[in-house]
């Protein structure tokens, strides 16, 4: 058998419905808030990667400059030693 409800007992249902539909549109809203700062600071992050990546690739190509530079010195020690004997 079903039971009529009160009005009493259909305000406070709806109290309750309104209660978790305000607290499910606040977690939402927090929700949509959070997304926006995680996509700022992975765009940050991405950045700061790209940055890094940059400048590992021109302090390697340095490294292999300098290596050349110290190369072609100890070649030019070499041969000034030989015309010094």
């Amino acid at each position: 058998m079903s039971q009529l409800l009160s009005q009493g007992q259909i305000a406070s249902l709806k109290a309750a419905c309104d209660s978790w539909q305000d607290k499910y549109d606040r977690l939402l809203e927090s929700h949509k808030r959070l997304q926006k700062v995680n996509q700022g600071l992975e765009d940050k992050l991405l950045k700061l990667v790209d940055r890094c990546e940059s400048e590992k690739v021109r302090l390697m190509e340095d490294i292999e400059s300098l290596k050349t530079s110290v190369v072609n010195a100890g070649h030019t020690v070499n041969a000034l030693s030989t015309e010094n004997i």
